[in-house]
């Protein structure tokens, strides 16, 4: 539309066309490997599915996350999202965000709980296993 792309107006059929080359203009959306375009890429993790994030202290400190450790018999539920590195993980992986009501199934490939809650702790890069929560 004009008010969007002031080089062009509007013709039939809704192209913009250039006004001074008289040539119609493309609008490509920025797209994703896959093709998909970027506004269109949302949380394609179903519940109950697992999915992989990693996550890198030597950006930043803070994990950005609560889990439930007292109740959970197996994995860690998330309980919160806070500013930190799950923030960040959402912010840049919108097609896989961590959500409170996940389960953190394994950190470096340990699955007990105290052994995550210790690599969450002491290791600088955490590759964690989860599973989306809902129903």
């Amino acid at each position: 539309t004009p008010a969007m792309y002031p080089c062009c107006v509007e013709k039939a059929g809704g192209f913009p066309v250039d006004a001074e080359n008289h040539a119609v203009v493309l609008i490509l959306a920025e797209t994703e490997a896959d093709g998909t375009p970027k506004e269109l890429k949302a949380d394609r993790v179903r519940p109950g599915e697992e999915f992989v994030v990693k996550l890198d202290k030597a950006q930043d400190k803070r994990l950005g996350m609560d889990v439930d450790h007292m109740t959970a018999e197996t994995g860690l539920p998330i309980c919160r999202i806070t500013e930190g590195l799950a923030k960040k993980w959402n912010t840049d992986n919108p097609d896989k965000p961590v959500q409170v009501g996940d389960i953190i199934l394994a950190v470096n490939g340990k699955e007990e709980i105290g052994w995550m809650l210790d690599r969450c702790k002491e290791d600088k890069v955490l590759e964690m296993r989860l599973r989306r929560g809902g129903k």
